[in-house]
């Protein structure tokens, strides 16, 4: 099967997926790149997985050559009584290279101690040995198998970072709303105490009823709760990012509007939507990945499972300096070896594993045509922000002029500001909530 690339985290593994988050990055200051550099980078379970794909890598390179070698030290101390002992050893250092998957190198350079002790004067105290081993029935699938499992850990890896990366740019996004919110509570609550005040005045001259100055007074405590609930969910949003991030952030650290960019990044989404695939997407989707590999698995395993089993080796060697030369035929058999079972067993893994990978493109399929609809809601809920916002300036050019001439009074005009200080802030947040719906389809968060 054809394998993705591993990239990795170091150089952010989600920004070479995605070119929505795509910018300079920005030590010490909380933009959308630093915060998904930070979060990749501090991930412990990226740190595993980077650990394990690069010990499997070295198992498939060098590594492979120098576990091969081993070096044995043995020694010997024997006698009768009453006679001195008499004593002996050796030290070999052995190796055994596969250079195919049924074909090994073996090579030996021994050198013995007489067992006569340093006193005696062996005619060869170095020797060695090479030879070749073949074993044509063994099972010839171990090398593709590693390969398979190094190519499995770095789909992991990919995934993990793009959900780490997906992640910590949502938490960024949300906190930065949730901070948001807190001055337009305040506001409110403000205009509601503002309110208040000119109610019970217009009571005491009798100009208000009791039930008005009730309700003002429902309202002013409403806009407290909003103020506490505003802050509460600040808060909570900011540690969770802080969390993810392990650093302390202060609210005063968090990008504004502005620095965020969100007006150019959510055009920059809208002409990738425009050129995207969803059936490229739904292919590289966690779940259809994943059962890809799980196929591979199985038809490798489908291949290299016999019925019958039994072993047979061939062997050659040759020794110096004494220029010794053997040769070796070995074979053995056992009722173990026959396993009608084994084969079939394989053949329904292989089958299961296929019928899997349709159900799992399918079900990536509808998530990526969900995702992409959240993602053309999101779009137009945008566009009724915009709107809304557009009215609620002109509201306030209106409610301003009339303020002048004096025919409204200074806290409507409060008021009016407020509406177009919300409509600004559900501009922004409507444009990341966009934001948010097009990385979960770019970097496949499709939970």
């Amino acid at each position: 099967m054809k394998t993705r690339p591993l990239y990795r985290t170091g150089i952010c593994i989600a920004f070479a997926l995605t070119a929505v988050v795509a910018g300079s990055q920005e030590p010490d200051v909380l933009t959308i790149e630093a915060v998904v550099h930070r979060a990749v980078a501090v991930d412990r379970t990226l740190m595993s997985l980077e650990r394990r794909a690069a010990e499997q890598a070295d198992a498939l390179g060098i590594g492979r050559y120098r576990d091969a070698l081993r070096l044995t030290l043995t020694g010997s101390l024997s006698g009768r009584l009453p006679d001195a002992p008499s004593y002996g050893g050796s030290g070999t250092l052995s190796a055994e290279v596969a250079i195919l998957p049924q074909l090994s190198v073996t090579g030996a350079i021994v050198s013995r101690l007489p067992a006569d002790g340093l006193q005696g004067r062996p005619s060869d105290p170095v020797t060695g040995e090479v030879g070749v081993r073949f074993t044509p029935l063994a099972d010839a699938g171990g090398r593709s198998r590693d390969e398979l499992a190094l190519a499995e850990t770095e789909r992991r890896l990919i995934e993990t970072a793009r959900r780490t990366a997906y992640t910590a740019a949502s938490r960024l996004l949300s906190a930065v709303a949730a901070h948001a919110e807190v001055p337009l509570a305040r506001e409110r609550a403000a205009i509601a105490d503002a309110r208040l005040e000119q109610t019970r005045l217009l009571s005491a001259r009798e100009l208000a009823t009791s039930v008005e100055v009730a309700n003002a007074e429902n309202a002013v405590r409403s806009a407290a709760n909003a103020v506490a609930r505003a802050q509460l969910d600040a808060a909570r949003a900011l540690d969770s990012l802080a969390q993810l991030l392990q650093i302390a952030i202060a609210p005063a650290e968090l990008p504004s509007w502005e620095r965020l960019d969100l007006e150019r990044r959510v055009a920059d989404a809208a002409r990738e939507r425009a050129g995207a695939s969803a059936e490229a997407l739904a292919a590289e989707a966690p779940g259809a990945v994943a059962a890809e590999f799980a196929l591979a698995s199985a038809r490798l395993t489908e291949m290299h499972t016999r019925v019958f089993t039994p072993q047979l080796t061939l062997s050659g060697s040759f020794g110096i300096p004494a220029s010794t030369y053997s040769a070796e035929a070995r074979f053995s058999v056992s009722a173990a070896d026959f396993d009608r079972g084994r084969k079939e067993a394989a053949v329904e893994a292989t089958e299961t594993a296929s019928i899997a990978l349709d159900n799992a493109q399918r079900t990536a399929r509808f998530a990526i045509d969900q995702a992409l609809l959240d993602y053309d809601i999101a779009t137009r809920a945008v566009d009724a922000a915009v709107r809304s916002q557009a009215l609620a300036e002109q509201e306030l050019a209106r409610v301003r002029f009339r303020n002048e001439r004096g025919e409204a009074t200074r806290l409507a005009l409060r008021d009016a500001e407020r509406v177009v200080s919300e409509a600004i802030v559900a501009v922004e947040s409507s444009r990341a909530a966009a934001l948010r719906a097009w990385l979960a389809v770019t970097l496949v968060q499709l939970q």
